[in-house]
């Protein structure tokens, strides 16, 4: 399994949104990527806490920077992150069992909630943030009301468990979707519900195009589609609305070092033109697949909370 703890995210970043919520695919179902990726970060050694503006080889630290502690100004093996409209953020913080909010330009965070193994963080438009908190609750909660919204019933593969839930995604219905890493499977839990429903995977670990293996992370546009990243079977996969199995659009020719291959597939984010960023964990970059749409009929594809395109990566 994936050791979370150590694997950083990658989010092109936004002026005025929050969570990637893309609006409408605008990729028609002919659409694929370049299987070679180019690097944009990294390649040779591992960044830490680092922002990147578009075409520079250097970073600024946002937040933490000053060794692993618990001090208000530390970080202990970050892991997911959101940034809300007025540009703070919220990271899960781990090793300190807590989630931080750093505001704008500040050089400490604030804790906003304790006893959790935060994984993955996202903000609404309405500023409400989910969290999934693995680990010793397996379930995803919102703050600042403290609702569960996905799980929290026990380790488990029933329609109302999750195990090892990684990354979470929030449509625009207020609908959860968590990448539930321990049971292979993507699940959807919309808003007010008490379980899920299995919208991919679900058929044991495996390489199969009905199979999943440990989804780490997963992005639903407004036509249903899901892109889900496996970081067991190094490939990421993009499922069609009640799809029973998925394409393979990146990755898939096993874990190495090669422009065609991702180790350990992190996190991912699509630009506005649909090209996709790949958090490459093992291989320690971010790679660029660009998009081709030439046998689409129509090739706009918008995605408002993509503005600077600048990179952050959460490391330790």
């Amino acid at each position: 399994m994936t050791t979370r703890e150590i694997c950083p995210l990658v989010l092109p970043t936004t002026t005025g949104a929050t969570t990637p919520m893309i609006p409408d695919d605008g990729i028609c179902a002919s659409a694929k990527w370049n299987p070679n990726g180019t690097t944009v970060i990294g390649g040779k050694v591992s960044v830490i806490n680092e922002y990147s503006m578009p075409g520079t080889s250097s970073g600024q630290v946002v937040a933490g920077g000053n060794g692993p502690g618990n001090g208000t100004h530390q970080l202990a093996y970050p892991e997911g992150f959101a940034i809300d409209k007025n540009g703070s953020l919220f990271i899960c913080d781990p090793g300190n069992r807590r989630v931080q909010r750093w505001y704008n330009n500040d050089d400490h965070g604030t804790t906003i909630m304790f006893d959790t193994h935060c994984w993955g963080i996202v903000i609404d438009d309405e500023g409400l943030v989910y969290i999934s908190d693995s680990v010793d609750y397996h379930r995803v909660i919102t703050w600042p009301d403290g609702r569960t919204v996905a799980g929290g019933n026990g380790e488990g593969n029933a329609l109302n468990q999750l195990s090892n839930p990684y990354l979470i995604f929030v449509d625009h219905n207020r609908s959860v979707f968590v990448a539930d890493g321990g049971n292979h499977r993507v699940m959807k839990w919309s808003a007010g519900a008490t379980e899920g429903l299995i919208v991919a995977g679900g058929n044991g670990a495996g390489h199969e195009l009905n199979q999943l293996g440990e989804p780490s992370s997963v992005i639903v546009d407004r036509m249903g589609t899901l892109y889900i990243g496996e970081a067991f079977n190094a490939r990421i996969t993009r499922w069609f609305k009640g799809s029973k199995e998925g394409i393979v659009i990146v990755g898939g020719r096993g874990e190495g070092n090669h422009a065609d291959q991702i180790t350990k597939q992190c996190d991912m984010a699509f630009d506005r033109d649909g090209n996709l960023w790949v958090a490459d964990y093992f291989n320690h970059r971010i790679q660029f697949f660009a998009i081709d749409k030439s046998s689409c009929k129509s090739r706009k594809y918008t995605v408002p909370f993509l503005i600077n395109e600048s990179i952050i990566i959460v490391t330790f």
